[in-house]
């Protein structure tokens, strides 16, 4: 497991709670008024090689964080959790799958014709929502900045082009159920670390 970019960006509170999240990438959450612990639960593949250094977002009686590891070839995504449970809510990937595992899914299927080559076999994609993620009240939406895509080399990727959807983008998803609203795309086929989780 690759703890090399340590940090913590901040914590969040609603409902009495403090929500927080460690570098192995469990999520937290405390009594406000005691400290004491009320849930904590894994939000990354103990074994996968993900971490988690962004501060956590509330909303809507939900806690939503991303995570790292674009850079070290990880899948990326964000998930929603229930404040009072952490029980997860929703999950969305920032990076298609392989077809079987895309089937069905409007969003990664459009984002696997970006790709070239059976790129889920040699690469996890990269996109790692690290931080960068917002609340849109008024439209019930959720923003977020992606990270950028594995390996760096674009053609070591997806050979012979395509612009590697979502990374690199800023995404909307509905608020309530994680689904792809619309994208934005910063840096098409990046091959820069150009991230935009920092934007």
């Amino acid at each position: 497991m690759n703890y090399g970019f340590g940090a913590n960006r901040g914590a969040a509170y609603a409902n009495g709670k403090i929500f927080f999240a460690a570098l192995d990438g469990r999520l937290f959450a405390l009594d406000a008024k005691s400290g004491q612990l009320i849930w904590s639960t894994e939000t990354t593949d103990p074994k996968g090689g993900q971490t988690v250094t962004g501060a956590p977002r509330v909303f809507n009686g939900k806690v939503i964080i991303g995570q790292g590891g674009a850079d070290f070839g990880m899948r990326g995504y964000v998930s929603a959790y229930d404040q009072e449970t952490g029980k997860q809510v929703w999950r969305f990937y920032v990076v298609p799958a392989s077809p079987d595992e895309n089937k069905e899914d409007a969003a990664m299927e459009t984002a696997a014709k970006t790709w070239n080559g059976e790129f889920w076999k040699k690469t996890g994609g990269g996109g790692g929502p690290w931080d960068s993620i917002t609340f849109d009240a008024a439209l019930n939406r959720i923003y977020v900045g992606t990270a950028n895509a594995s390996p760096y080399d674009a053609e070591a990727r997806s050979p012979g082009g395509g612009d590697n959807l979502y990374t690199a983008s800023i995404v909307a998803l509905d608020a309530d159920t994680g689904k792809y609203v619309w994208h934005y795309q910063i840096n098409p086929r990046d091959s820069w670390d150009y991230d935009c989780t920092s934007r």
